[in-house]
């Protein structure tokens, strides 16, 4: 789908004669606007979802005074603003949308912005396209399976802001429809593991910390490290060579005596 945006200067002043009609046409300007949206990674569980219509999108047309907001499939053909520098982007929802909905667990954001375009008087439109991009990270965790013959009521916390910690536990990373979260990206994820040993009630905390790329799926696989405690009989090898190391002593007999350096 393609939109055309007209850019108009705001006359002073309106006359009916024949040279403020020219210098009225020359003052327009306009901006043809292509939007397209690329699924860089794939966090869709079903086939059919893969296609993800821009119809929705909104598309932000700012200059350094204002900006003029647009849902994709309602904005005009002709859209008049006054002439000058331009950027234009476009996003599915917003950032603090992508972390809140639905259900605090996020969702895929999409999004992208134009470099800035000078739109002049003329009839011949700027052509601006505008290819949007996920912007966010989604993160999902596995739990191995060895990790319930050790461990008992465990979980993984994991955030990027104190105020929005997500509980991954065995309940909800399992089925069809695991869970999946979302963060802002070129963030450090903190992941917390805590669990109980099976032959202790004493429960184990462990933290570490990733940083987060946009148009990432991060899948997070937790799993118990196998150790028996022993130790196999060790292989012995012999190294032969050698440097052979060369020092002469001198002794000086005289008074007391004593060892000369050379």
């Amino acid at each position: 789908m393609k939109k055309l945006i007209f850019v108009l200067t705001i006359l002073a002043t309106l006359t009916a004669c024949q040279s403020s009609l020219i210098e009225e046409r020359q003052t327009y300007g306009s901006l043809s606007l292509q939007l397209d949206n690329s699924q860089t990674v794939m966090v869709m569980t079903k086939a059919d979802d893969n296609a993800v219509s821009v119809d929705d999108f909104n598309v932000y047309v700012s200059s350094d005074d204002a900006t003029f907001s647009y849902v994709y499939k309602d904005m005009p053909s002709v859209v008049t603003l006054p002439v000058g520098l331009y950027v234009v982007s476009a996003d599915n929802i917003t950032e603090a949308q992508a972390l809140s909905l639905p259900d605090k667990w996020g969702q895929v954001r999409y999004a992208g912005t134009s470099e800035q375009v000078n739109v002049v008087a003329g009839l011949n439109p700027v052509q601006v396209s505008l290819t949007c991009k996920m912007a966010n990270t989604a993160v999902s965790v596995v739990f191995g399976e060895n990790i319930d013959k050790h461990f008992t009521g465990y979980s993984i916390t994991a955030y990027t802001d104190e105020s929005r910690k997500l509980l991954f536990t065995p309940e909800n990373t399992a089925g069809e429809n695991p869970a999946t979260a979302y963060y802002s990206s070129e963030r450090k994820l903190y992941y917390v593991f805590s669990g109980t040993y099976l032959d202790d009630s004493e429960p184990m905390v462990i933290t570490g910390a990733k940083m987060l790329q946009p148009a990432t799926h991060l899948h997070l696989t937790f799993r118990m490290s196998e150790q028996n405690g022993s130790v196999g009989k060790p292989v012995i090898e012999v190294d032969t060579t050698c440097e052979d190391l060369y020092e002469t002593i001198t002794v000086d007999p005289t008074e007391e005596g004593a060892f000369v350096t050379e």
